[in-house]
């Protein structure tokens, strides 16, 4: 996917944040290996400053961004 879409960070979310200091040189190592623009244009690879919360944070932010859009929605539903 990297040589796919040419990104230039591949993120270590969820429970694969906290073991990044375990993962990470093996990820830089396949993909020095692997990426074809790599000598070029090097891919970082670092862990989400999330963490393991990063699902919880996401759907929590969902929820906000609906009510703020569209606040009349959910303020009937609480006033009858």
């Amino acid at each position: 996917m990297v040589n796919l879409l040419d990104v230039e960070a591949v993120v270590l979310g969820g429970i694969y944040a906290p073991l990044a200091p375990w993962l990470r040189p093996a990820v830089v190592a396949e993909i020095h290996r692997r990426v074809l623009t790599d000598a070029w244009s090097p891919v970082d690879v670092r862990p989400s400053v999330l963490g393991a919360d990063a699902a919880v944070v996401g759907a929590a932010g969902s929820v906000v961004r609906a009510i703020r859009d569209n606040p009349t929605k959910w303020l009937t539903r609480i006033i009858p």
